[in-house]
């Protein structure tokens, strides 16, 4: 089975269709569709975009913003521009497609043998996974919950990343065994290794917040154990003007064209990750992440930037939360 995996859709019709067009020209036949959350907020077309993914979607589970826009949870976690989007999202969906939302499973989902779907990690279906304390308990939640799992499919931070961890001698271990990350990048394939398992986000449809515009997704043949990362360019100016005629704030269309979140503070991440190359695509800064120790720096923004360090616990956290990522 080859699997197109796809999360934060984000009501950005034109970013779902090129992404559609760029599967059908692969020289692969997709056999399903996994969908990992988020298909309205933000952008103007909340309606085609569910209707559309829960057409093609095989497996699907609910994001934040699905769960917002629907009702059934509060917006209190949400800044002031998701907030707005949201609510107008509500205000424009017919009851049947408000339904249709609160219908969308939760996640952690067994999609298939060995493979797991959530959106934002396996043990909080809204934890932003940035930082190895996390991966490694999200690794312990699919030991716990879903042993024969290989791999588990997240969104909700909008970044391409694979998560290895190698599977511990002793049941138990995950927490204190070791994880690696690498930020991935248009062309990259990965051939799974069976010792291990892994955590992949495969980047956003509809925002992408790493510094690249073009919308993501990925492929996973199941049979072969290869997952690839694609981007695709879209017609961002469409998406636009269709967020400005609506009267949604003004960042959501100026983010689309710089693929990250306008004026929004770096996460802390103590995952071991290293900038993959972006393939034959001209150079562009697209990573939130570099090597980093517990105790220096926070990752890089995509345009350089850095931020002061903070100290951090015996796991790489710093005291609390790490700082609010734009939900």
């Amino acid at each position: 089975m080859t699997y197109a995996v796809l999360s934060d859709i984000h009501g950005n019709l034109e970013a779902l269709q090129a992404i559609e067009a760029a599967l059908a020209a692969l020289p692969v036949r997709i056999d399903a569709y996994l969908l990992l959350g988020d298909l309205v907020g933000y952008n103007a077309d909340p309606a085609p975009c569910l209707e559309r993914g829960l057409a093609i979607a095989d497996y699907c589970v609910r994001g934040n913003h699905d769960k917002v826009v629907a009702g059934i949870a509060g917006d209190r976690n949400f800044n002031d521009v998701a907030r707005a989007a949201a609510l107008h999202h509500r205000r424009m969906l017919p009851a049947a497609d408000l339904g249709r939302l609160r219908d969308i499973p939760q996640g952690p989902l067994q999609a298939a043998s060995g493979i797991v779907l959530c959106h934002g990690s396996p043990q909080d279906e809204d934890l932003y996974l940035f930082d190895a304390h996390d991966a490694r308990t999200s690794f312990q939640t699919l030991s716990d919950g879903f042993p024969e799992s290989d791999v588990c499919f997240c969104g909700h931070t909008h970044v391409s990343v694979v998560v290895q961890q190698k599977r511990p001698k002793r049941p138990g271990r995950e927490v204190r065994t070791p994880v690696r990350g690498v930020v991935s990048a248009s062309g990259d394939s990965l051939a799974l290794d069976a010792a291990s398992r892994y955590l992949i986000n495969p980047g956003s449809v509809g925002q992408p917040r790493d510094g690249n515009p073009d919308a993501a997704f990925g492929v996973f043949d199941a049979e072969r154990k290869r997952y690839t990362q694609y981007r695709v360019p879209y017609p961002v100016e469409v998406a636009q003007r269709k967020i400005r005629a609506l009267g949604l704030p003004q960042r959501l269309a100026d983010r689309l064209a710089v693929g990250r979140c306008t004026g929004a503070a770096p996460a802390d991440v103590s995952l071991e990750l290293r900038p993959a190359p972006l393939g034959d695509a001209a150079p562009r800064p697209h990573s939130l992440w570099e090597p980093r120790s517990r105790r220096t720096d926070r990752g890089a923004l995509a345009g350089g930037a850095r931020s002061p360090g903070v100290p951090g616990d015996a796991a790489g956290r710093p005291p609390g939360r790490p700082p609010p990522w734009p939900p």
